[in-house]
C-alpha cells in the first residue's frame, strides 16, 4: 500500500504568525507615537513654563531697594494726587501698612480709604490718578463699585498701594446752583467791598495811563512742575506764592524770578479747626499759636530761606494765628526788618494782618477776591475773574488769589490776554 505524499502546510496556517508580526509591529509603532507625543506635550509644557518663570522673574526680580524706591515715588505722586484735587488729611479715614515679601524682596504694602467731599467730582480724581502715575513706569487698575472708586498700584506684579476713595453723596436739597451761588457772592461782595474800600488807599495805584491795576497771586506753587510750566506759559505777569520744602519750590522760585515775576513766600501758618483742617495739614514748620516766640522766628527764618528770590510773604491757611495780633506783630517786625512786603490772605474775617501791618509801617496788602475758594467751575472762576475787574475799576486796584487747578491755569490762559486791555495786571508789590 503506498503512502501519501506528505503534503506541505498551506498558506492559511502562516497567516496567523504574520499577523502576529504585524500587530506587533502596529503596537511598536503606537507605543512609539505615544512616546512621542508625550515627549513633544512636556516639551511644550517644560517651554511654557520656562518662558512664564523667566517672564515672572523678569517682573518680580527686583531688589528690596528698588521697591521701597518706587513706593517713595508713588507716595510723592499721592501727596501731589490728594492736594491737586482738594483733599486734605482729615479726610484719610484709613492708612495702615503690611510688610509682604516675595522670594527676596521686602517691601511696605500701603492701604488707604479716602472720604472724598462732595465737591470733588468722580472724573477729576479719576483722572488725577491717570495723570500722576502714568509718567513713572507703575502699573495701575482702577475698579468702580457703588459710589467708590478703587485702584491698585505697583510695579510687575508686587503690589505696593490699594487706594479707595469713598464719595459722599450730594444732598439734592441743599444743592444750589452756581449761578445762585454766583449772584450771592456779588451780593456779598458789594457790601464787603464799601467796607473794605474805608481801609485803602487807591488813587496812587492807579496807572499813568489811567488804567486800574490788578495783581493775581497763584498760591500752593511747589508740587507740580506740570502746572508750573503751563502758568510759565502765560504772558501777562503773575506772582507765584511758593509753598516751602515741596519738590518742585526751588525750580518754581528760579523760573519765576528769571521772568520777572514775583516771589512770594506762601507762610505756613496755623488754621482754626472750624475751617476744616487741623494745625499739621498747614504743613511741618507752620506757624502754631501754643509755640514759643523763639521757636516761632526760628520756624520764620528756616521758611524764609527755604525759598530763594523770595520778595514778600503771604499767609497759607492761618485763620487761627493771623487773628493772634501779639504773634502777628512778632512776624510782621522780622519782616518789615528783612525788607519783604506782606499780603493778608485774608482766611478769616477777623485777621489782624493788614491793618497792624499799615500800622507798623510795613509795605503790605490785602487779598480782595478769591477766584476758586467754593468752586472749582470754569464758568464760576470766570465771573470772579470779571468781579476782580470790576473792584479794581471802582477802587484803582485789586489783588486776586487762585491756586494752580487745571480749570484755573485754563481760565487765566484763555482770558488773561483780553483783560489786559482793560487793566494793566501787574506785580503785587506796585499795588502795596
Amino acid at each position: 500500500m503506498k503512502r501519501e505524499p506528505t503534503r506541505k502546510a498551506s498558506p492559511k496556517r502562516k497567516r496567523p504568525a504574520r499577523r502576529t508580526r504585524k500587530l506587533r509591529s502596529n503596537w511598536a509603532k503606537a507605543i512609539l507615537y505615544t512616546f512621542g507625543f508625550v515627549v513633544m506635550v512636556s516639551a511644550l509644557i517644560f517651554a511654557l513654563q520656562y518662558v512664564q518663570k523667566d517672564k515672572h522673574t523678569e517682573n518680580t526680580f527686583i531688589s528690596s531697594t528698588e521697591v521701597n524706591s518706587v513706593i517713595e515715588n508713588i507716595d510723592n505722586k499721592l501727596l501731589e494726587l490728594l492736594f491737586d484735587v482738594g483733599i486734605t488729611k482729615r479726610d484719610i479715614v484709613k492708612d495702615v501698612y503690611d510688610h509682604r515679601s516675595k522670594g527676596e524682596t521686602n517691601w511696605k504694602h500701603r492701604t488707604l480709604e479716602i472720604k472724598v467731599p462732595s465737591r470733588v467730582s468722580k472724573s477729576i480724581v479719576r483722572n488725577n490718578i491717570n495723570n500722576r502715575f502714568s509718567d513713572i513706569g507703575i502699573d495701575k487698575d482702577i475698579t468702580f463699585k457703588n459710589n467708590d472708586i478703587t485702584t491698585n498700584i505697583g510695579v510687575g506684579d508686587i503690589s505696593t498701594h490699594k487706594l479707595t476713595f469713598k464719595f459722599e453723596k450730594l444732598k439734592t436739597a441743599k444743592t444750589r446752583s452756581s449761578q445762585i451761588d454766583n449772584n450771592q457772592s456779588i451780593t456779598k461782595g458789594n457790601a464787603d467791598l464799601q467796607k473794605h474800600l474805608k481801609h485803602k488807599k487807591y488813587s496812587e495805584k492807579i496807572s499813568a495811563n489811567g488804567k486800574p491795576k490788578i495783581a493775581i497771586i497763584i498760591d500752593d506753587i511747589g508740587l507740580d512742575k506740570n502746572q508750573i510750566d503751563r502758568l510759565l506759559d502765560i504772558s501777562v505777569p503773575l506772582n507765584f506764592a511758593i509753598l516751602p520744602d515741596l519738590p518742585y519750590s526751588n525750580y518754581a522760585a528760579k523760573m519765576a524770578n528769571d521772568k520777572g515775576w514775583e516771589v512770594i513766600l506762601h507762610l505756613p501758618m496755623e488754621p482754626k479747626e472750624t475751617s476744616g483742617y487741623f494745625a499739621e495739614d498747614a504743613g511741618e514748620n507752620a506757624l502754631l499759636v501754643g509755640l514759643p516766640k523763639s521757636e516761632i522766628l526760628d520756624r520764620l527764618k528756616y521758611n524764609l530761606s527755604s525759598v530763594p528770590y523770595v520778595k514778600g510773604v503771604n499767609n497759607h491757611m492761618g485763620s487761627k494765628f493771623t487773628e493772634n495780633e501779639e504773634l502777628m506783630e512778632l512776624v510782621l517786625k522780622q519782616l518789615k526788618e528783612e525788607g519783604l512786603f506782606y499780603i493778608d490772605s485774608k482766611t478769616t474775617d477777623n485777621t489782624i494782618g493788614f491793618k497792624l501791618g499799615r500800622k507798623m509801617g510795613l509795605k503790605t496788602g490785602t487779598r480782595d477776591i478769591f477766584l476758586d475758594k467754593s468752586q472749582r467751575d470754569p464758568k464760576y472762576i470766570k465771573s470772579r475773574l470779571d468781579e476782580l475787574v470790576r473792584v479794581s475799576k471802582l477802587s484803582g486796584s485789586a489783588i486776586g488769589i487762585c491756586h494752580p487747578y487745571p480749570e484755573t491755569i485754563e481760565v487765566l490762559r484763555n482770558n488773561l490776554p483780553n483783560i489786559d486791555k482793560e487793566v494793566d495786571i501787574a506785580l503785587v508789590s506796585n499795588l502795596l
